[in-house]
């Protein structure tokens, strides 16, 4: 079983939609893994770190933007007026940079073995299934 983050009876009452996806969410895979390769991998660019509560919004924002259909990703960072036909559906430069978005996109990995000798097109999400599933 995953370790996941555990809350008596009397919290479980009061639980926000945050608290519920950090209980489901296996947090030593957050830290141990996903976390520490995004860390590793910023490290490589020289780029600032990434904490737990940046993960989210980043996570946050990415969940947000697959709610919409047809609109490109850089549409949410647009300067043009907000317009539900063009230009910005909604701001996000107030919670996180386009290049940070970016950067933390192109730094995320799933898993942080090294890849197998066979052919294993699972890979790159096994770890995360694992965590997940056991």
């Amino acid at each position: 079983m995953p370790k996941l983050i555990q809350l008596t009876d009397s919290e479980s009452n009061v639980m926000t939609i945050l608290s519920l996806f950090l209980c489901l969410f296996p947090a030593t895979y957050l830290d141990e893994v996903l976390l520490a390769e995004i860390n590793r991998n910023l490290d490589k660019e020289k780029a600032r770190r990434i904490g737990l509560g940046e993960f989210l919004r980043f996570l946050g924002l990415w969940y947000y933007m697959a709610t919409f259909k047809g609109v490109t990703r850089a549409q949410f960072w647009s300067t043009k007026d907000i317009d539900p036909y063009s230009g910005a559906l909604i701001r996000f430069h107030g919670m996180m940079s386009k290049q940070r978005f970016d950067l933390i996109l192109r730094s995320l990995r799933y898993t942080n073995r090294l890849a197998p000798a066979h052919e294993d097109k699972f890979h790159g999400i096994r770890q995360l299934i694992e965590a997940a599933t056991s």
